[in-house]
């Protein structure tokens, strides 16, 4: 047997140990008073670290204010303060820039946007733009995360075998990375040409592009809202393998306004990345939210989804990535696009309020008996609206984007059995319903090659 799981095992003691030495300090809930001295125990800013005696000043709404901060925030504070002017936006632009350019082994050299404003809004209306005004200002947060990287690492027996495994994660990343630049490094969807490029590289555009998180078993990162779905399929198109088996993700895409406290859309979109893991981790699974405001949901998404969908909800599950190519893809699109020219939308979304309300109110569709009867009369009234419009075929080619939901699949997820009987006998007409549910929400983010203003020998270089 190796030595490498005992010297690991040692190495992780010896971590833990040496953290649970080193000395803690915390005043918080401790009151002034309580020592009798004038100045703050604890720092303003933070609330836990011993403040300094002396306090910073500085100019709020034209007002003095005063702050007693302890060393280590007033150090961020002071040095935060050096990337403020003139140059500061180029000097953090070149950390992206060289960062990405070493990661992808100098094949991606770009300038990246500077700011949020910069990534997901625009000013003028030339195309591509004035095709999704609506999604000005809005951005899609995207967490991904590694299906049990870590039970996996736990057994492996050499140090050799350990760096192969790191070295195929990495490998694949980068392999996406380079792959999305390609794709979209020359369209004029992911670029913003109103930001000044150095004069070196003078009308160089940026891209639209932040990252946030790149290493260990976790990526996150921004992109504009109407390019989250394609480059999120690019990810899941990209091969992760160890050892001839597949390495799979759970991924979260929040799609939010650039307003948006980009702690609590980076908390969604991990929250739901862990949704998916709940379901299952033997696949790719990925989760999106579209939020049209910038409130977000403040109760955990189980609840949140119970007072949006209320029983329908039992039926919601995480999708599963499309596997076609990118012509599939592209065709899906077109169907979608045809689906949103033809049919009455106002109509569409008030057959589903209606089911929802009455979901709600506890009417004919609350015995679990009937649910069936309320799904089917829904789903049929939505159908006829296809066939009066002659759509049918559009919608049976969408719809594959999201496959469908079926006993099979629910018996291969980490459900528990009597979650899945208590839905078997419902699942088929509930899931008549959701494709209709996702046409609605995701209406405004899922756009064609077209639209995009791809060209299309960009878009046949896709996976």
């Amino acid at each position: 047997m190796s030595e490498f799981p005992r010297l690991i095992r040692e190495l992780q003691n010896e971590v833990n140990l040496t953290r649970q030495q080193t000395l803690s300090l915390s005043l918080a809930g401790l009151c002034d008073d309580d020592v009798g001295i004038g100045d703050p125990l604890t720092c303003h800013w933070e609330g836990l670290r011993p403040a300094k005696p002396r306090a910073l000043t500085r100019k709020e709404n034209g007002e003095d204010q005063s702050y007693h901060l302890s060393p280590s925030v007033a150090s961020r504070y002071f040095s935060g303060r050096t990337y403020q002017g003139k140059d500061a936006n180029s000097q953090i632009a070149s950390i992206k820039k060289d960062f990405i350019k070493t990661e992808t082994d100098g094949e991606v050299d770009k300038f990246f946007s500077y700011d949020l404003e910069q990534l997901g809004g625009f000013s003028n209306n030339a195309s591509p733009f004035s095709n999704f005004s609506n999604l000005n200002n809005k951005m899609a947060v995207i967490y991904i995360d590694g299906n049990d990287f870590g039970a996996k690492r736990k057994t492996l027996e050499t140090a050799n075998d350990y760096r192969e495994f790191d070295q195929a994660i990495l490998s694949a990343r980068k392999n996406f990375l380079i792959h999305l630049f390609k794709t979209w490094g020359g369209q004029e969807a992911f670029l913003n040409r109103e930001i000044d490029a150095p004069e070196d590289r003078e009308n160089e555009p940026h891209c639209r592009f932040e990252l946030l998180q790149w290493g260990g078993d976790e990526l996150l990162f921004i992109v504009p809202a109407w390019l989250g779905f394609p480059i999120l399929r690019q990810f899941f198109q990209t091969p992760f393998e160890w050892n001839g088996k597949p390495l799979t993700h759970a991924a979260g895409m929040a799609l939010c306004s650039i307003k948006t406290p980009i702690s609590r859309a980076q908390a969604l979109a991990i929250e739901l990345a862990e949704w998916c893991k709940s379901v299952s981790r033997k696949e790719n699974l990925y989760a999106a939210l579209a939020l049209e405001s910038i409130d977000y949901p403040t109760q955990p998404l189980e609840t949140f989804f119970e007072q949006r969908f209320h029983s329908l909800a039992q039926y919601h599950f995480p999708h599963r990535p499309f596997s076609g190519t990118a012509e599939n893809w592209s065709q899906q699109l077109d169907s979608f696009e045809a689906l949103k020219d033809g049919l009455p939308r106002a109509r569409v979304i008030q057959h589903l309020l209606d089911l929802l309300e009455e979901l709600r109110e506890g009417g004919t569709c609350h015995p679990d008996a009937q649910h069936e009867q309320c799904f089917e009369k829904t789903a049929n009234d939505l159908e006829t609206i296809l066939g009066e419009n002659e759509l049918n075929i559009h919608f049976d080619n969408w719809r594959t984007l999201f496959p469908a939901i079926d006993e099979v699949w629910l018996n291969s997820t980490v459900l528990k059995p009597e979650k899945i009987q208590e839905i078997r006998h419902t699942l088929p007409s509930a899931q008549r319903i959701w494709p209709w549910l996702y046409l609605v929400e995701y209406w405004d983010y899922l756009l064609t090659d077209s639209t995009l203003g791809v060209e299309k020998k960009e878009a046949q270089n896709d996976q």
